[in-house]
């Protein structure tokens, strides 16, 4: 399984067991110094690049046609993994 395909299988899972809530201080601030505009409603940890720890998936709050899934690693960094 592709490190992307782990990334969405594990967003959308934690998308259905969560219960709307604040995302922790870190992943906030990651989102923040990303400049993200839509609040992070789903995410997970992970090291998504061999040797990179810190980074999150997550998936933004939809806009009116679609969410966002993306990976914000340890200095911020975006790679979106769907849209």
């Amino acid at each position: 399984m592709s490190q992307v395909t782990r990334a969405l299988v594990l967003l959308l899972a934690a998308s259905s067991t969560m219960a709307a809530q604040a995302p922790p201080e870190e992943v906030a601030e990651l989102a923040s110094r990303a400049n993200l505009t839509r609040p992070v409603v789903t995410w997970c940890s992970g090291e998504f690049r061999k040797g990179q720890s810190g980074a999150f998936a997550v998936a933004l709050s939809p806009s009116a046609d679609s969410g966002r899934y993306l990976i914000l690693d340890a200095d911020a960094t975006v790679t979106d993994l769907a849209k």
